[in-house]
């Protein structure tokens, strides 16, 4: 009996220092597990900033002024002549259609 009683701390203490290597591995699994997903964030919001940026180059190698996307096109719309009436206005004249 007296061998058995010997015997008996060892594999507590092995069991005990398995459970912490473990608990270990498991805190530096979940450390680099959410560090991966930083890694991935940055990377997925880099390559979405590359395409935009290119998308933007592209435009504007193609004639596109991309600062003005979206607001409503002013080709053909007449601007005031250099004294400052529209075309279809001669000074001190106005035509309104009836």
């Amino acid at each position: 009996m007296n061998y058995y009683a010997n015997k008996i701390p060892y594999p507590e203490k092995e069991s005990h220092d398995y459970a912490r290597t473990w608990a270990e591995r498991r805190e530096q699994f979940g450390k680099i597990k959410k560090e991966a997903e930083h890694l991935q964030r940055i990377i997925r919001d880099e390559k979405e900033e590359a395409e935009r940026k290119e998308g933007m180059e592209g435009a504007a190698m193609d004639g596109e002024d991309v600062s003005t996307r979206g607001q409503m096109s002013t080709v053909g719309t007449p601007g005031p002549e250099p004294d400052g009436t529209t075309p279809m206005q001669t000074q001190g004249e106005t035509h309104l259609r009836t």
